[in-house]
């Protein structure tokens, strides 16, 4: 049996849900072939999913930003113009190269409910929210309703979609009988081994895959072997040297070092959000100006009390006041209501259950 996982250029998220759903699906089905086909991150995923066949191929979704990380609208309305007919362009050389799979796993393209539709395969949408959702929270619009709508008539060819806590319940009410509402969808982690200072707080900062606040982080990664009271954890590539500055390898996943850590502090995206909430670790979250995904993951997290948030604007002008102030006031408040919460993380193993029942009859 083979299935062909369509995952998005967009931010490293859906790799990593998708290594997670991909592990618990091959104790289900040992014989399982996987196709992944990708392209921005197509390295980054043949190092957390080794050992399978990979496609380098643009599968149609992008997010345009500017430097500073808000919505680049020119950008946007250009590329997504021509949308439609990439979009027919890409599902008829998609069947035409016919990989033979059994079914397929989206997170989140669209074409591929078309695509597994037109062959009569199971399709399965794997995501936390929905780029029709995304675009249409935009005002004035920055992409025509004739694009949205396309994009949501193909999804509901889809035999189930996915969604884990957290998803915005206009997309739960929409989808409606489609929908299937699991657990939180996290990887089994691999601590990395390592003694920590007691007489330290230990903080890990993430900014999102693609790098989106760069500038801001290199200028936030400056001040800190200033701050002697903390143990920081930063990426290899921000190159920053200090006797209280611990340098993450490449090779190696930020992820695996959030169970260890006092406190994360990164952009408000749904995987660093779920893997912090799956270790119990408090957040410091940070938003993007515009961007509908932040608004919700920010709204739901306060409302369950388990991080607080501040702007790259505060941090990147005095990163130690931000780190004091939030210790010595709310940090204890959301370490409890981490320790105490009840959500569940074993959504990937739900989902591979339920596709296994599915495309095992």
């Amino acid at each position: 049996m083979k299935t062909k996982l369509y995952i998005t250029d967009e931010g490293f998220g859906p790799l990593v849900r998708q290594s997670a759903v991909f592990k618990e699906l091959s104790f289900l089905i040992p014989s399982l072939e996987v196709l992944i086909q990708t392209q921005r991150h197509i390295e980054d995923a043949k190092r957390i999913i080794p050992g399978i066949e990979y496609q380098n191929k643009f599968n149609n979704i992008i997010w345009h930003k500017t430097d500073k990380g808000t919505p680049d609208r020119e950008k946007i309305e250009d590329y997504y113009k021509g949308y439609n007919q990439l979009s027919d362009e890409y599902i008829e050389k998609e069947l035409e190269e016919n990989n033979q799979v059994n079914f397929i796993i989206s997170d989140f393209v669209y074409e591929a409910f078309e695509i597994a539709n037109k062959i009569n395969i199971p399709s399965f949408g794997v995501a936390h929210f929905t780029w029709d959702w995304f675009f249409s929270k935009f005002y004035p619009p920055a992409i025509n309703h004739d694009v949205i709508y396309k994009m949501m008539k193909r999804a509901m060819l889809a035999d189930v979609l996915f969604f884990p806590p957290y998803t915005p319940k206009e997309i739960i009410q929409f989808y409606g009988k489609k929908v299937v509402e699991v657990p939180l969808i996290v990887r089994h982690h691999t601590p990395i081994p390592k003694k920590l200072d007691k007489n330290k707080k230990h903080v890990l900062f993430i900014d999102s895959g693609s790098g989106v606040n760069k500038i801001a982080m290199e200028n936030i990664a400056k001040q800190l072997h200033l701050f002697k009271n903390y143990q920081f954890y930063l990426p290899e590539k921000l190159n920053i040297v200090g006797d209280n500055i611990t340098l993450i390898p490449e090779s190696e996943l930020l992820l695996d070092y959030i169970s260890s850590m006092d406190l994360v502090v990164g952009r408000a995206g749904f995987n660093t959000i779920s893997e912090c909430i799956a270790c119990r670790t408090p957040m410091l979250l940070f938003g993007e100006t515009l961007n509908p995904e932040m608004r919700e993951n920010k709204l739901f997290v306060k409302e369950d009390g388990l991080g607080s948030f501040t702007s790259l604007e505060k941090l990147v002008e005095n990163t130690e006041k931000v780190l004091d102030d939030f210790f010595e006031g709310e940090y204890d408040i959301i370490k409890r209501n981490m320790i105490t919460h009840n959500y569940r993380t074993d959504g990937a193993k739900v989902i591979a259950e339920i596709i296994a029942e599915t495309v095992c009859k």
